[in-house]
């Protein structure tokens, strides 16, 4: 974690050493690019490299060792993807899930629209806005897209963002 703090935009790793420095004046990535720096480290610098502890890179003892522990992935992979993602709850409309100024639909949702007074659980994906997935009163989750399909793929805060210039 400490290369992070390199990086322009760094919070630190507490108030005293931001001091009156301006994370957001200064940021040059976008998240996508920082998942990405993220990830390269990990996989590259971080595996490779000595490990303090272990004497040797962790990929050498991964390697070592990845037979003898069965690897369990999880049965639903998308449901547990969604286990992180953030959620509010909304009402279903006839018009479909209103979710910060943005509408969304599935063909899935019609047979439910009316039929609830409950509102459903949206989990959304802070880095891709073009869907969000919705809970049944059934339980099951359907994905739901824009109902403009005109609209480009955004980030919440770009969302955010354009809602707030068109104001």
């Amino acid at each position: 974690m400490g290369r992070l703090h390199l990086l322009p935009g760094t919070t630190f790793s507490n108030e005293q050493d931001l001091g009156d420095y301006d994370p957001k004046r200064h940021a040059a990535l976008t998240l996508r690019e920082l998942e990405q720096y993220i990830a390269l480290d990990i996989v590259g610098a971080y595996h490779q490299s000595i490990h303090s502890t272990l004497s040797r890179p962790p990929l050498a003892v991964w390697q070592e060792h990845e037979g003898e522990i069965p690897l369990r992935l999880p049965e639903d992979r998308l449901r547990f993807w969604l286990t992180f993602l953030p959620e509010q709850e909304r009402t279903l409309r006839p018009t479909g899930i209103h979710l910060f100024g943005l509408r969304y639909w599935s063909a899935a949702l019609s047979a439910d629209v009316g039929r609830t007074k409950r509102r459903l659980l949206v989990k959304y994906d802070l880095r891709d806005m073009s869907r969000v997935f919705v809970r049944r009163p059934s339980g099951n989750f359907v994905e739901a897209r824009y109902a403009d399909l005109t609209l480009p793929q955004v980030t919440l805060h770009e969302a955010v963002t354009a809602r707030r210039a068109l104001k």
